[in-house]
């Protein structure tokens, strides 16, 4: 599934302080009210505080964004969809990290739908 990457910081002021939010213990979610004909689209926010390192940064958008691909066509189509970490992953390991955002991004899509 083909999915648009949010860039625009008038796009994430617009659905940050108008979307439906979804928090979780990792991750929470943003989503836009309105659905729309386009493809889903995704912005991904990750601050340094929470990754230092922007190796870790990287790998995890790399996570988020693959997830909302291998959703199927149907899924979210004509959303926008915020992700934003939450929670410190300084001190865990890359395979930790990825297994937490993993099983929390399941969670939590389901929750949107």
């Amino acid at each position: 599934m083909k999915i648009h990457h949010i860039l625009k910081a008038a796009e994430f002021k617009d659905i940050l302080h108008k979307g439906k939010k979804i928090h979780g213990k990792t991750v929470s979610f943003y989503v836009s009210p309105e659905e729309n004909s386009q493809p889903l689209s995704v912005g991904v926010i990750i601050s340094k505080k929470q990754a230092a390192l922007a190796v870790r940064r990287n790998h995890i958008k790399r996570l988020i964004y693959a997830h909302f691909r291998g959703l199927g066509e149907i899924a979210l189509r004509g959303r926008k969809v915020i992700v934003r970490l939450v929670e410190n992953v300084n001190e865990q390991s890359a395979r930790e990290v990825s297994l937490k955002v993993r099983e929390e991004l399941r969670a939590l899509t389901g929750k949107v739908r």
